[in-house]
């Protein structure tokens, strides 16, 4: 049998990238990703001896990554800390890895989105299916495509 650690380590390895990069759409900056991240990785390595293997390892994880960054933008409120993904590109300081205007303009539209469409488009971005996305949210299949077209095109229109 394999241990829990070696299957954590794995998983890791495999998913921290898609992680962290939820963990950025959701918090707006990269200090606030990087705790957010710690905490889902805590959340994963407490939580996986209940993966029941009832959907994939990456819906598992988005899960988690959803919930947890969704308590945490919760608390955030309560303690009137939180700051928009928009003010943060906004006033972000310049520096060699700068992303280009148009990824630039592409964070801002998907900022003044409601705070589900952000969720849906972040993970569309991560190359989830819409089935993915609907297991994560508990959305219907059908609703999900509904909404990320929607979505698109209020983006577009902001561009």
């Amino acid at each position: 049998m394999v241990s829990k650690e070696i299957v954590f380590s794995e998983w890791y390895e495999a998913e921290k990238d898609r992680i962290f990069r939820l963990c950025l759409g959701f918090s707006g900056n990269q200090e606030d990703a990087k705790d957010l991240f710690q905490e889902v990785i805590i959340k994963i390595w407490k939580n996986l001896d209940g993966f029941e293997q009832r959907s994939s390892r990456q819906t598992w994880i988005y899960r988690i990554t959803t919930n947890t960054a969704l308590q945490w933008i919760e608390k955030r409120k309560r303690n009137k800390k939180v700051t928009t993904v928009a003010h943060n590109i906004l006033y972000q300081e310049a520096d060699d890895s700068a992303p280009p205007d148009k990824l630039i303009k592409l964070r801002r539209a998907i900022s003044r989105l409601p705070e589900t469409d952000r969720i849906l488009i972040t993970l569309l971005l991560e190359g989830c299916t819409y089935k993915e996305i609907s297991e994560v949210t508990g959305m219907k299949v059908n609703h999900v495509g509904v909404r990320l077209n929607r979505i698109r095109n209020r983006i577009k229109k902001d561009l």
